[in-house]
């Protein structure tokens, strides 16, 4: 977040260059063309403006028809587009100028599209809305006002432009959302434990609890209220949750839960929720919020959970909704996926026809409908029996499995199958019987468990040729590896039992290339920037720490190396030193016996030179009486 000064006014920024970049962007690929041009872009801020995820979080709410929706804090237009489709007029009033404009360029054909550059703390209109929409916007009431209680006065502010009987949407995160209890970095702030501590720097975005939203929520008027769960949190939502319809923790292995930058995790996230659900505290722990709020009262009918997809091509994009009806909702949220739904719907038929036990629907208007069965699914009777070291109860759970997929399909006759047809595998493998369609969803956590039956539901995906033991081994490997159960029924013993041995590897290659012809990408999708990255051990503070450690390990090695280098070296030195040290001795105690014997040459020159003068003495006294005589 970039606090920028325009005309005297503070504004929201990602920043110049960034924003001018997404207006390219947005300019060269309108409307949805953007979805498959950031498929190869993993730039949190790019994929946080164009990714279609975004619009998972409204996407299902069942909008009155020809309703007038005013979106505050439209930032770059996220989920815009989506409400022109569902709305008969859109204001979409956003502050910041540049901002505003990678609205108009991304929608630039909606007729019935409003963008307004203006700050909704001082805009003024005649005109009331039938809905409100808050997504990330609440938390910076804050910043942008001097009031005494800003977020109050925010409130206040905006119901003056509903209607009597309108609706405010409000997206926000929770301050003790069980990923911020776990370490991760506050949104805005990028520092843990920020929100959690209670924002202790003044004018910064600020999030709120259940409780403390309620009674701001409470105290502007808005009476009625219902709150709905949103994982991973509300900007890339794929389930969504209601007291009415709480999670099971098997429900949250597969989510894409994602970290800010600065996070520094102290447990997995993902671990906890077992504990968090049986104790019955999931909703003051959900990472973000939907509040559906009025002055004046609710619909009666209503939304009690959503499975909305992720990084999903657009023909394959669809909804999956639970009302408080009993009703199971499929429906697209793309035209491209009107096939799907109709392939969804000949599945279903097919399987029905083949004898297996399937939950019926019906299909009109691209709606697919069925009553919603409040039952245990036989995931969860798998983990049970894993719990209690059930090996029969296990067994009879994947024979019933393996004679349902027997059932569902004719034996294919041809040579090669799904494996060999891509590729995916060389190596020389039994695959056993192949079947001729391959329902990959024939898992159990796609079926209820009814009076010792299994009951298939959500019959999605359809393959050729597809290894009867792939969709065994899938099955098994998708349930196991999501428990959170002690148990002494080992993974291989059941791979074992369905005689599974290295060929997993290839089935694993398989399911990957299967998804990767499903979803626009897999792996860390929002992480290129390192700001937003989906969980892996390395983002555990123990983790972190440890690599710190090994990091510092390694370079006091290479630093102990080098002073032990050093030492040798010094040692060399030392020893040359000492070795010179001992020639110079030698050197001069060969100089002092050199000086004493020149010493006594010149002593024995100075007797021999005084014997020489005596002897001339002498003889001068000898020729002076030669002389004489």
């Amino acid at each position: 977040m970039i606090l920028e000064s325009r005309n005297g006014k503070k504004i929201y920024s990602d920043g110049e260059s960034i924003e001018l970049e997404l207006l390219s962007i947005a300019k060269k690929y309108p409307e949805d063309l953007s979805q498959d041009y950031i498929a190869n872009n993993n730039n949190y801020t790019i994929n946080n403006t164009f990714s279609a995820v975004r619009q998972n979080i409204l996407n299902w709410y069942p909008f009155t028809e020809n309703a007038d929706i005013l979106e505050v804090g439209a930032g770059m237009g996220a989920i815009t587009g989506m409400l022109c489709d569902i709305g008969k007029s859109v204001t979409a009033i956003e502050m910041n100028p540049r901002r505003a404009d990678v609205i108009k360029a991304r929608y630039p054909k909606r007729n019935n599209l409003t963008v307004i550059n203006e700050d909704i703390n001082t805009w003024k209109t005649d005109k009331k809305y039938d809905y409100i929409i808050l997504v990330g916007v609440f938390e910076y009431a804050g910043i942008f006002s001097d009031a005494d209680d800003p977020y109050q006065e925010f409130l206040e502010n905006i119901k003056k432009f509903l209607k009597e009987d309108g609706i405010i949407l409000l997206a926000i995160e929770n301050r003790f959302g069980l990923k911020y209890l776990c370490g991760a970095a506050e949104d805005h702030i990028q520092k843990p434990f920020v929100g959690v501590e209670g924002y202790k720097e003044p004018k910064t975005p600020k999030t709120f609890s259940k409780y403390e939203l309620d009674q701001m929520l409470v105290n502007t008027g808005f009476k009625y209220k219902r709150y709905y769960y949103v994982l991973p949190d509300y900007r890339f939502p794929q389930k969504i949750y209601t007291d009415e319809f709480l999670p099971s923790h098997l429900d949250l292995q597969k989510l894409p839960f994602t970290y800010a930058k600065g996070s520094l995790l102290i447990l997995n996230e993902k671990e906890l929720y077992k504990s968090i659900i049986e104790n019955k505290v999931f909703p003051f722990c959900a990472n973000s919020y939907l509040i559906e709020a009025s002055p004046v009262g609710l619909p009666d009918k209503k939304v009690i959970h959503v499975s909305a997809r992720g990084e999903c091509k657009k023909e394959y994009r669809i909804l999956t909704i639970i009302d408080n009806q009993g009703n199971v909702i499929k429906r697209p949220v793309h035209k491209n996926a009107e096939q799907h739904l109709q392939n969804i719907y000949e599945n279903e038929k097919y399987l029905i026809n083949r004898g297996i036990p399937v939950l019926k629907s019906t299909l009109e208007n691209n709606t697919m409908i069925s009553k919603y069965i409040d039952t245990k699914k036989a995931d969860q009777i798998f983990e049970s029996l894993l719990e209690q070291n059930d090996r029969k109860g296990i067994i009879l759970l994947i024979e019933q499995l393996r004679s349902n997929l027997l059932k569902s399909s004719e034996f294919s006759e041809k040579t090669e199958n799904i494996i060999t047809k891509n590729n995916i595998g060389t190596e020389d493998y039994d695959y056993g019987p192949i079947l001729k369609c391959g329902f990959i969803d024939m898992t159990f956590y796609n079926s209820f468990y009814i009076n010792n039956t299994l009951v298939f539901f959500d019959q999605e995906w359809k393959f050729a040729d597809v290894p009867l033991k792939f969709i065994l081994y899938y099955a098994v490997k998708s349930i196991y590896m999501r428990t959170q159960v002690n148990t002494s029924i080992k993974y291989d013993e059941i791979l074992e039992y369905l005689a599974i041995g290295q060929e997993k590897y290839i089935y694993d290659k398989l399911e990957e290339f299967i998804w990767s012809n499903i979803l626009y990408r897999q792996g860390d999708f929002y992480g290129g920037d390192g700001y937003c990255n989906i969980y892996n051990d390395d983002l555990l503070l123990e983790n972190a720490v440890m690599k710190i450690k090994q990091e510092y390990d390694e370079k006091i090695s290479l630093l102990l190396g080098e002073i032990s280098e050093k030492d040798n070296l010094i040692s060399d030195l030392k020893q040359t030193i000492s070795n010179k040290e001992g020639h110079i001795n030698l050197l001069l105690e060969s100089e002092r016996t050199l000086k004493n014997e020149i010493s006594e040459k010149d002593n024995l020159i100075s007797d021999l030179k005084q014997t020489i003068s005596n002897k001339e003495g002498h003889i001068n006294l000898l020729l002076e009486s030669e002389r004489t005589l």
